[in-house]
């Protein structure tokens, strides 16, 4: 869904600012992609996430282990 503001024209100073919605449809393929593609992000980011987790979690044992 868009947002689109008209302005008001020059010589009309009682008209405000008007907004509108205009719907941008979306395939059903092309939402089950999106989707499909964030699961992917997610899991990718969660397993990055816990990869660095461990990681510092190692650096500071090596630092109190000093």
């Amino acid at each position: 869904v868009q947002t689109i503001a008209h302005n008001s024209q020059v010589g009309h100073k009682d008209r405000k600012a008007q907004t509108g919605t205009v719907n941008d449809p979306i395939s059903l393929d092309e939402l089950a992609a999106l989707d499909a593609d964030n699961k992917r992000l997610k899991r990718l980011l969660a397993e990055q996430l816990r990869a660095q987790n461990l990681w510092l979690k190692k650096k500071l044992e090596r630092s109190y282990a000093d």
